[in-house]
């Protein structure tokens, strides 16, 4: 399956994408509503907090399950 960008709502609009783009992404994420900027700051704030210190080698996908369909 080729990339596809996240969708993050970042207080101007769907991420600067075209309308229909926005939809088809959306479609295929499992999460019912657009990722917004703390949605990503809260993975980064555990990411830098001592509860993750075990994890090493992750790749952790915020992507409301974009990479789950």
């Amino acid at each position: 399956m080729a990339p596809v960008p996240d969708v993050v709502i970042a207080g101007y609009g769907p991420a600067g994408l075209p309308a229909a783009a926005f939809d088809a992404v959306r479609a295929r994420q499992a999460l019912p509503r657009a990722l917004r900027p703390d949605d990503v700051a809260a993975t980064v704030t555990f990411l830098a907090s001592d509860g993750a210190a075990a994890l090493t080698g992750q790749v952790l996908c915020t992507d409301g399950g974009l990479v789950m369909r």
